[in-house]
């Protein structure tokens, strides 16, 4: 029986301001590891991009992506879990936002690992997106998903997340428009960044690292996680220990149970170092 679960968020917690993990930290989690803790990464990144960070973590045993969407084994590398919903479905939220903001961008991650977006959408996130950018990325999918339907492949015709964003209004008041305008079948969210993401609903970080936890058989007061921003704010309060950043803004500080020192600092080596490896 696992030991328990270390939940890490990646950017602006595990790893530091110029995107590397340091020798502390690893060695740190490779501690832990070796007492029986799984260890987790848990972020907003795709798939793709949270392996850089992976590689450079030999404890890690699974991977969170796209903020809850999909579970990778590290060591099999195979898929555990992945949330996705129809080409049409993902044209309907498409609709529904256009409808409500007619001024809305969009960007797709789409199932085969790529993402297609629009003009400004690499503007509004910390690695060069995935994939290619279109003019016109809903077009492109609309023609992704007839050449889909024609071909009768329902198990390519999916999309994991529909990200939109309108320069005419701030992200946060965005993201309540948008829940108001989906509806409850579809779940919308807002990471921190300057888009609002739409996927399969009651999926987060929280839920993901939950069935991790199941698995395993973990009870929650025996998970650990650490995070800095709004994406991590699920987590932060379903875990037994929800552990901020010093970097972190003050509204993800109030949902924390502890605090460490900031990413630069180490501050998720310093608090496994105290609280775990001490004891």
């Amino acid at each position: 029986m696992a030991a328990g679960l270390i939940g890490l968020d990646f950017d602006g917690t595990l790893l530091r301001s110029d995107g590397t993990v340091s020798k502390r930290s690893v060695e740190a989690l490779d501690a832990a590891r070796s007492l029986g803790w799984i260890v987790v990464g848990a972020t907003g990144r795709p798939r793709a991009l949270a392996d850089i960070v992976a590689q450079q973590v030999p404890a890690m045993s699974h991977l969170v992506c796209l903020n809850g969407t999909q579970i990778i084994d590290v060591e099999s590398q195979l898929v555990a879990l992945d949330h996705l919903i129809s080409f049409d479905a993902a044209l309907e939220v498409v609709d529904r936002a256009r409808a409500a903001h007619p001024d809305a961008g969009f960007a797709f991650d789409l199932a085969d690992g790529s993402q297609l977006w629009e003009p400004g959408f690499a503007d509004r996130v910390p690695s060069p997106p995935l994939g290619v950018s279109a003019a016109d990325a809903v077009a492109q999918l609309r023609q992704l998903g007839a050449a889909s339907n024609a071909a009768s492949d329902a198990a390519s015709s999916q999309v994991r997340k529909v990200l939109v964003w309108a320069d005419s209004m701030s992200t946060e008041a965005l993201t309540q428009s948008l829940t108001d305008a989906v509806g409850p079948s579809h779940g919308v969210s807002h990471a921190g960044l300057a888009f609002v993401e739409i996927g399969a609903p009651g999926v987060s970080k929280a839920s993901s690292l939950q069935i991790i936890a199941d698995w395993h058989t973990v009870d929650i007061s025996s998970c650990w996680v650490f995070g800095d921003a709004r994406n991590d704010h699920q987590m932060l309060s379903w875990a037994g220990r929800g552990v901020a950043m010093a970097n972190a803004d003050p509204e993800t500080k109030t949902l924390a149970t502890h605090h460490t020192a900031s990413n630069d600092d180490d501050g998720v080596a310093q608090f496994i170092e105290t609280h775990l490896l001490m004891t």
